[in-house]
C-alpha cells in the first residue's frame, strides 16, 4: 500500500475575509502538489483592506488567479479595483447578464470573462453557477469542484 505525501493530497479551502454592507470578499484556494489556484469571490472592500486581510493569511495579492463576481452591487465589487486588476492581469469572471454592470464598474472588455455555464478557473478548479434572485439583475451562487472536493458559496 502506498501512501501519498500531504502535499500531494488535493485541498480545497474557503476563507471569508468579511461580509456586510461595507464589503464582501472571500478567498478560495485549490491546491494539489505544485499546483495552486487562488480565487477571490467578490471584492467589495478597498484594495488596502483586502491586502491587509490577505497579508494576515500570508497570501500576496499578486498570487490571486482570478475573481468570481456574484453581482455588481458596490459592496460586492468596489470600482477602485478596475485599474489594479488590469495592472495585475487578474481576470474577472461574471455572468453574461452582468456585462453592462461590469462596464459600468470600470472594467474593460479585456478584463472580464463572461460565462453562462461552468467556469474553468485553472488547475482543475471549476465552478458551476446557480442563478439566485436578488434585485433586478439577480446574483449567482457557485458550486466549486476540485478533484473529489466540492464547496458551495
Amino acid at each position: 500500500m502506498t501512501s501519498s505525501r500531504p502535499e500531494d493530497v488535493p485541498r480545497l479551502a474557503m476563507v471569508n475575509l468579511g461580509s456586510g454592507s461595507s464589503g464582501n470578499c472571500t478567498l478560495l484556494e485549490a491546491q494539489c502538489a505544485s499546483h495552486r489556484c487562488r480565487i477571490l469571490i467578490d471584492c467589495g472592500f478597498s484594495l488596502r483592506r483586502t491586502r491587509s486581510h490577505l497579508d494576515a493569511l500570508g497570501v500576496p495579492l499578486e498570487s490571486i488567479s482570478g475573481l468570481v463576481i456574484t453581482h455588481f452591487d458596490r459592496d460586492h465589487f468596489n470600482p477602485v479595483w478596475a485599474a489594479t486588476l488590469g495592472r495585475l492581469d487578474i481576470p474577472v469572471h461574471c455572468a453574461m447578464e452582468h456585462q453592462a454592470a461590469a462596464a459600468g464598474a470600470g472594467l474593460t472588455d479585456s478584463q472580464y470573462q463572461l460565462y453562462d455555464d461552468t467556469l474553468d478557473l485553472g488547475c482543475g478548479l471549476t465552478a458551476h453557477p446557480i442563478r439566485m434572485a436578488h434585485d433586478a439583475s439577480g446574483c449567482w451562487a457557485y458550486r466549486f469542484n476540485f478533484h473529489d472536493h466540492s464547496l458551495g458559496f
